[in-house]
């Protein structure tokens, strides 16, 4: 194994930071002054000192990643989740002698192993020789897929200029570029699709960056963007933002958001078109008017028969899943054949045609999303399943002013897969007895269902519960804890806390507590060991003989008796004075009835 030793980590102070997937505050602990300044390699006995930032020059990692300075950051600062399982929301912690602690108030694990990629190379990764002398691009994009968080903010001794293929960090969660805290970056321009692909890029901060320009589509095709910060730079034009999810937390300079929407207002006066009110410092209505201007663009086009101006809105409206619907497609191949052939006389036909396709996707798009959120609402069970998450974020995406079409479509297919793949498991509670009575002072029964065992049976009384206990090998027996009266309602429940992918629907039944039949025990004597007397009680109840507390005697009765004799001997004879009490009592089906012979005589 290559034995590599990093050395000259100058750390001015402890670094945190999280890699949260969602909105998290926790970014206000930003990343600290971790300095690299040189590294030192030692290979099979040859030390060769090197500067970071020749990292990689001339190989696949610069042609993937053109500024040698963010190279050099990408392997001394890019952070890798554990490959044994998450932390959530981890919490990196890295002293003055550079050693590293992660931990995390989530779901702890004892073997989670996430470190910096420079750490994994001091672990014969081979990443660095990778990085360095590698010309397969497959290779080093994997290992950039591993990067889940660049945190590069105050003085980190790089100043970075360009972002060109950050991109290819797919998996990256937290891109923190902070330039106002002290870090020498100096980004001033974010190209094109510049994110494209990130589906896990939540957070991205470029205060103080000196940004004077961010491309229109910038920010196309990342849906899950919750925090943007672009404050203290010099942007003036924030179309970008059309890209974004209405509840993205975006951070900027709002006196120059506020020129930037009145300049959209004065262009819908122009056209006829009603003005927004302006909001300032309020990030859903600077996104809301980054979209309103598209709509503005592609009716001035239509009107000014702009075919670039109207292709480019039409594709910024409808966004990346919009550019793949056949009839938009249709559309712009037509308007671009006109063009490139000069065919003139035809684009006002065609222009129109193009705003109608545009229309009909709107629509479509919106109209899926609603069937969607009306579709099988039972599966939203307690309200904390993956079908009742993925559906108030629908919701909530379709209320908001301007629709997000890629961001719709996103939460479309999130919902009908949860809901594909959601179980409803329906319980039935099904008690022993046909009737509940008075004297009964327990029920017992079955329960059907998935995962029937450990599901909790409750027994209420108009709301108030009376019973509770648990089902064992798919039954359940459950102790009043008051008696029960003639006419009271009992319902009783089988019920379990949803899960994720399953909900478990309640099963109820309701009973009405009816009187207990009578029980009568009457004329009952005793010769020669012969028991004999009249007896009022249903089919198997019980005739027990004491003497004192022990039962010397019991039968149960054959068929219904109404006041009919009934016989049995004793195993012995007993004297005229011997105290003997006769016991008779329905079984739990017929109600628990029971009546006592406190002293029978004998003859």
């Amino acid at each position: 194994m290559k034995n590599k030793t990093l050395a000259a980590f100058g750390l001015a102070s402890a670094l945190v930071v999280s890699t949260a997937v969602t909105p998290v505050t926790a970014l206000a602990a930003h990343t600290a002054d971790l300095v690299r300044t040189e590294m030192t390699i030692t290979k099979q006995n040859n030390k060769i000192a090197t500067n970071a930032t020749n990292i990689g020059e001339g190989k696949a990692f610069a042609q993937l990643i053109p500024d040698a300075q963010l190279r050099a950051a990408i392997y001394a600062y890019g952070f890798v989740d554990s490959d044994k399982g998450p932390l959530w929301d981890p919490q990196i912690t890295i002293d003055a002698d550079g050693n590293v602690t992660v931990n995390g108030p989530g779901t702890e694990n004892p073997n989670y192993n996430g470190g910096f990629l420079w750490q994994r190379d001091e672990q014969g990764s081979g990443y660095y020789d990778l990085l360095d002398t590698s010309d397969d691009v497959n290779a080093v994009k994997d290992v950039l897929a591993l990067i889940v968080q660049l945190p590069l903010t105050r003085q980190n001794g790089l100043g970075i200029t360009d972002l060109t293929g950050i991109k290819n960090l797919v998996n990256l969660r937290v891109l923190d570029m902070h330039a106002d805290q002290g870090a020498p970056h100096a980004i001033t321009a974010i190209k094109g699709k510049a994110f494209q692909g990130m589906k896990q890029l939540a957070h991205i901060h470029l205060n103080g960056n000196g940004l004077t320009e961010i491309a229109v589509d910038a920010f196309v095709g990342d849906f899950n963007l919750a925090d943007l910060y672009i404050e203290n730079n010099n942007v003036t034009n924030f179309d970008a933002l059309q890209a974004l999810k209405p509840d993205c937390n975006v951070k900027a300079d709002w006196d120059k958001v506020t020129g930037w929407e009145n300049g959209i207002n004065d262009l819908a006066s122009k056209l006829g078109v009603p003005t927004k009110p302006i909001v300032a410092g309020n990030a859903a209505n600077a996104i809301e008017f980054a979209q309103f201007k598209q709509e503005l663009l592609l009716k001035q086009a239509v009107a000014t028969q702009n075919v670039s101006q109207a292709i480019a809105a039409a594709g910024l409206i409808v966004g990346t899943g919009g550019l793949k619907d056949p009839a938009v497609v249709n559309a712009i191949n037509a308007l671009n054949a006109a063009k490139n052939s000069g065919q003139y006389s035809q684009v006002a036909n065609l222009l129109a045609a193009l705003t109608t396709a545009v229309n009909n996707y709107k629509t479509e798009v919106t109209k899926q999303a609603n069937a969607a959120v009306n579709k099988e609402t039972v599966k939203d069970g307690d309200g904390k399943t993956n079908v009742a998450k993925a559906r108030t974020a629908l919701k909530n995406a379709l209320k908001a002013n301007s629709a997000n079409y890629d961001q719709l479509v996103q939460l479309t297919a999130q919902l009908n897969n949860a809901l594909a793949k959601t179980t409803v498991n329906k319980y039935s509670v099904k008690l022993a007895t046909t009737k509940t009575y008075h004297l009964h002072k327990y029920a017992q029964g079955q329960v059907k269902g998935q995962k029937a065992n450990g599901a909790t049976v409750t027994a209420t009384v108009n709301g108030k519960q009376i019973g509770k206990t648990k089902v064992k090998n798919g039954k359940f027996k459950l102790t009043y804890k008051q008696k029960l009266k003639k006419n009271q309602k009992i319902k009783f429940s089988v019920s379990r806390a949803d899960e994720a992918m399953v909900v478990h629907q309640t099963g109820t039944t309701t009973r009405k507590v009816v009187v207990s039949p009578k029980v009568t025990a009457t004329q009952f004597v005793i010769k020669k060991q012969q028991v004999a007397g009249k007896v009022t009680a249903k089919k198997g109840a019980t005739i027990k003989v004491y003497k004192g507390k022990k039962v010397i005697k019991t039968i149960k009765l054959a068929k219904n008796a109404k006041n009919q004799t009934v016989k049995f001997k004793l195993k012995q004879k007993y004297a005229n004075n011997a105290k003997l009490k006769l016991v008779v009592k329905n079984t739990h089906e017929n109600g628990l009835g029971t009546t006592t012979v406190k002293k029978i005589k004998v003859q």
